[in-house]
């Protein structure tokens, strides 16, 4: 198990490695929120808030925010939580492989198991990280965790981007943890007058 935590988040690190024009863009941002404009339609990515890493060139994913659903959690692999553990909210995290469990936490110290998205807020899918974050009662407001991730093949995202379908803003960390009702709403009435012009034409140059 751990062996096979290892090696997906290697291939995360690889995916985000190749992804990076939007953060560039934006000086010291190390990730991004797209915010979905209201033309963009589907049960996804409909009114979402989604956090990507991008670090380069080429294909890019990222974990929706704001989608909530009762589903049960179980550890990376399927196995039960352990019996002291919590038992969070889950959220889609988007809609490729949506049985894979992946989390976000949010600590003062390096987690030697998973990638620094944020400063203090981490991804990783280490089910001891996991098991340990739950057995700690670790508050809403320092641990998500996601069913499945969002992905766009080199180039997808940036037409996306410039047909106005997203805006385009530096990730904080509060907000990744925030209450997800409300949320885009919130981020809209925000940012709405600003389009981040030189970010999304940056991106569209670079993946386009």
């Amino acid at each position: 198990m751990r062996l096979l935590s290892v090696v997906w988040l290697f291939l995360v690190i690889v995916v985000l490695a190749q992804a990076g024009a939007a953060v560039q863009a934006l000086p010291g941002a190390k990730a991004v929120f797209l915010i979905a404009k209201p033309q963009v339609k589907g049960p996804f990515f409909r009114r979402s808030v989604v956090l990507v890493t991008p670090h380069g060139k080429g294909a890019t994913i990222g974990l929706i925010l704001n989608r909530p659903t009762d589903i049960q959690l179980t550890r990376p692999g399927g196995d039960p939580l352990p019996p002291s553990a919590a038992n969070p909210v889950v959220y889609v995290g988007g809609p490729v492989d949506r049985h894979r469990t992946l989390f976000l936490v949010r600590s003062p110290t390096p987690i030697a198991a998973g990638l620094e998205l944020v400063e203090g807020v981490y991804m990783s899918e280490s089910s001891e990280v996991l098991d340990e974050a739950l057995t700690t009662g670790l508050p809403k407001t320092e641990l998500r965790v996601f069913k499945g991730y969002s992905s766009w093949v080199k180039g997808q995202l940036a037409r996306e981007i410039k047909r106005d379908d997203w805006l385009v803003v530096p990730a904080q960390a509060d907000l990744i943890f925030a209450e997800p009702e409300g949320l885009w709403e919130r981020l809209m009435m925000e940012h709405r007058g600003g389009r981040w012009v030189d970010a999304l034409d940056s991106l569209a140059a670079e993946n386009g």
